[in-house]
């Protein structure tokens, strides 16, 4: 059985790469425009970024203390849904935004909002202003829930860490 489920998963991970080199192929070779080249090949840099490459520390060792690799596979696929669910409602929300106002208009207004907000952050590791974020953790509650819906929040909750990537 564990030779089995190490077959599938080498298999599955064999043909994600290629998908990636295949992608990373046709892009070379049909010349599109450079918006899609660069979107594609920051989709890809998302793994190895330090917002999106933490993540793994915290699921692996959740999938670990699992007793069956079935179990461990199902809080890994729980947790990517999570990520998924809150990445996917920024999107929507994101592309509503952008139909109201025209995309140029939701493009500028949301540098607008991240420029004050690097800015406030300047100025308050200045000292010249003082701001008080309210602390938000992982609720209490969630850690005396089950494995599985433990992992699910987790996602849901570190899907907000990749929303600040640079990609």
């Amino acid at each position: 059985m564990e030779k089995r489920v190490t077959i599938t998963l080498a298999s599955v991970a064999f043909v994600l790469f290629s998908i990636i080199v295949v992608g990373l192929i046709w892009l070379a070779t049909n010349a599109p425009p450079a918006g899609l080249t660069l979107s594609y090949l920051a989709g890809l840099s998302m793994i190895f970024l330090p917002c999106t490459l933490p993540l793994v520390f915290i699921i692996v060792p959740m999938a670990m203390r699992s007793k069956t690799w079935q179990r461990g596979i199902n809080m890994a696929l729980l947790f990517g849904l999570g990520l998924a669910i809150t990445l996917t409602f920024y999107g929507v929300a994101i592309a509503i935004i952008g139909k109201w106002l025209g995309m140029d208009r939701a493009t500028k207004a949301m540098f607008v909002v991240a420029g004050l907000a690097a800015y406030m952050f300047g100025l308050s590791e200045l000292r010249l202003l003082r701001i008080t974020l309210p602390e938000i953790g992982i609720p209490r509650w969630l850690f005396e829930k089950g494995d599985y819906l433990k992992a699910l929040f987790f996602g849901l909750f570190l899907g907000n860490a990749g929303v600040g990537c640079p990609n």
